[in-house]
């Protein structure tokens, strides 16, 4: 059938085309044949080859040696450098700051080899943990119990007081000078950087002890069911962990308990985690409406399963390894003296890479409307994320770094795709997403063509399409991510009606 015979037996109906239309067989007719719907489904790369070099080494090194996708390695590691910056840096553009720290999860199924990358990622962080550990026990002991003696002091004064049985103006004044050294001594801790499958109460009050800041760096996902409300009969509680990403004041207020305040919290969060945590993440309104997803690098890598071969595994590079934990050890470090010191280091971008930045921006804010406007929550979000990335990498070549340069803002911005891609992928095939509800009703229908009127009727019984004022805007808005995913497309029109096609190997 040709297009003009085609045209010559349409039929209409309210003024838009039936769904009886063409075969899969004609669809290409006078267009660009269709490319193959599984070659628009790769999944990016990690630009290994864009990255600073010692950064690049070290992931090679670990997913070589334990056969695991470098995008493993790559997560945890910027997990890893977020957590020892411990909240002392702040990017400064000029007209905002972002803090130098990171929320990442990748997904992968089981034998991945999560656990083993996790191990071998975080050990310069739990190695500087026990050390300082280490070092402060006998002094947090120590301070502890001087505070203990002046406590029981600060009780029998009381006591004292309200028997009357001494010179009370006297008792008074010790009393009152001996409040005074109390608040000057506040209660010690043992410094503690890292944390695992901890509830939201448990959260905030470690943050408090360790002076706002902790780190969840885990294969697991337990913090996000205890987020999401695993032990609160299902109300999820997000506030710390939002505030936390932005290091906005934290106040948090709890009946029968102290109060606890922390003025610039602290948070990095990279897991490595199986795809049904981020079903779990997806599927909670108040992670996907609270902006907690927004704050999040998600990727999913290509499986190495089934394709690894054990006589290719390769021995670790010890220099590259043991850069890679000097380096983190020395950030940490220096990171420790500005939090005892409770001094913050803010960094700027040089002038290059201001004007690349710039330049990043404007060609980036036009796609919040276009392509990602399905995620564009988290893409408003992104150049904030690029600049933490840089200031990471900055960070890496030298702790005492007070300026990002164009080479660390390059390596961060070549992860542009690969993030972006990651992000589309993930939730277009998320199920019961819209779009998957959409393009389910439309390959139900069997017809290759149909036009947007005759999608809105096919999801009219939606509450999101029957809720809303205009339900054929959020359907197009729909199909528009479905043309944008290479799923369908769209045909010139038939006179005033918007016509559609479905890629031919989801109708076969």
């Amino acid at each position: 059938m040709t297009l003009q015979e085609w045209n010559e037996t349409e039929k209409q109906e309210e003024g838009e085309l039936s769904l009886l239309s063409l075969s899969p067989s004609d669809i290409s007719v006078g267009y660009l044949s269709w490319p193959p719907l599984e070659s628009l489904e790769k999944i990016p790369a990690l630009p290994i080859s864009q990255l600073p070099e010692t950064y690049r080494l070290f992931i090679t090194t670990i997913a070589e040696s334990v056969q695991a996708p470098e995008d493993l390695v790559h997560a945890q590691a910027l997990g890893v450098l977020a957590a020892a910056t411990r909240g002392r840096f702040i990017v400064d553009t000029g007209t905002w700051t972002e803090l130098a720290t990171l929320y990442l999860a990748t997904f992968a199924e089981p034998g991945e080899r999560k656990s083993q990358v996790s191990e071998k990622v975080i050990k310069p962080l739990l190695d500087f943990e026990r050390s300082i550990r280490k070092e402060k026990l006998q002094e947090v002991e120590m301070a502890n119990e001087r505070r203990a003696l002046e406590l029981q002091r600060l009780e029998s004064l009381r006591r004292k007081i309200a028997n009357g049985k001494s010179d009370s103006s006297d008792l008074q004044a010790e009393y009152q000078a001996t409040q005074e050294k109390l608040i000057s001594c506040p209660e010690q801790f043992v410094p503690r950087l890292l944390v695992g499958d901890v509830t939201p109460e448990a959260l905030a009050r470690t943050m408090s002890e360790q002076k706002g800041t902790i780190a969840v760096i885990q294969p697991e996902g337990g913090l996000i069911a205890n987020l999401n409300g695993r032990y609160s009969d299902g109300m999820a509680n997000l506030d710390l962990v939002n505030q936390a990403y932005g290091a906005e004041p934290v106040h948090v207020t709890r009946q029968g308990r102290p109060d606890i305040y922390m003025e610039r919290p602290h948070m990095a969060i990279a897991l490595n985690v199986q795809p049904a945590v981020f079903r779990e993440m997806s599927a909670s309104a108040a992670m996907t409406q609270k902006g907690f997803l927004d704050r999040f690098l998600m990727t999913k890598p290509i499986s190495l399963l089934g394709h690894r071969l054990p006589e290719s595994a390769k021995p670790l590079n010890r220099t590259a390894y043991l850069d890679w934990c000097n380096y983190v050890g020395e950030l940490a470090g220096y990171a420790t003296e500005l939090m005892e010191q409770d001094k913050l280091v803010t960094i700027t971008l040089s002038e290059e890479s201001q004007e690349r930045f710039t330049a990043f921006r404007t060609s980036w804010e036009p796609r919040l409307q276009s392509e990602l406007r399905a995620v564009s929550g988290w893409g408003s979000k992104f150049p904030g994320m690029v600049l933490r990335i840089a200031a990471l990498f900055a960070l890496l070549g030298n702790p005492r770094a007070t300026q990002i340069e164009l080479r660390d803002l390059n390596s961060a911005l070549s992860m542009i795709t690969y993030y972006t891609e990651h992000r589309k992928q993930l939730f277009s095939k998320h199920v019961g997403s819209r779009d998957q509800i959409v393009l389910a009703r439309l390959v139900d229908n069997g017809s290759a063509q149909f036009t947007t009127r005759e999608a809105v009727r096919l999801v009219q019984n939606q509450a999101w399409v029957s809720s809303s004022l205009d339900g054929t805007v959020i359907v197009r808005e729909v199909l528009l991510n479905l043309e944008r995913t290479g799923q369908i497309r769209q045909c010139p029109k038939q006179g005033k009606s918007e016509i559609w096609e479905i890629h031919p190997q989801l109708i076969a």
